[in-house]
């Protein structure tokens, strides 16, 4: 498995943080489903990693999201608004 982290400004203080894998990547069925509590990919999973990160990424007012890659992997990014930015309300 490989991973590789990625940061950069957004502009008005914001920041995008991209983790990219070369794994398996997230089931078709699974992605729309991957942040809610107590969906898995794995069979000792419980499900409530990503639900957490995304909660805390929130209340920040930031946005946490899936991509796909092609091929194999995905690529998860969590974006933070600066001081002068709202991402949502």
């Amino acid at each position: 498995l490989r991973v590789l982290l990625r940061a950069r400004a957004t502009g008005h203080g914001g920041v995008r943080i991209s983790v990219v894998d070369n794994g398996p990547g997230v089931p078709v069925p699974l992605r729309e489903a991957v942040f809610d509590a107590f969906v898995s990919g794995k069979e000792s999973g419980m499900g409530m990693g990503l639900a957490i990160a995304r909660r805390i990424v929130e209340g920040h007012g930031g946005v946490l999201t899936l991509g796909a890659l092609d091929g194999a992997g995905a690529v998860f990014s969590v974006r933070l608004p600066g001081p002068e930015e709202r991402l949502h309300d």
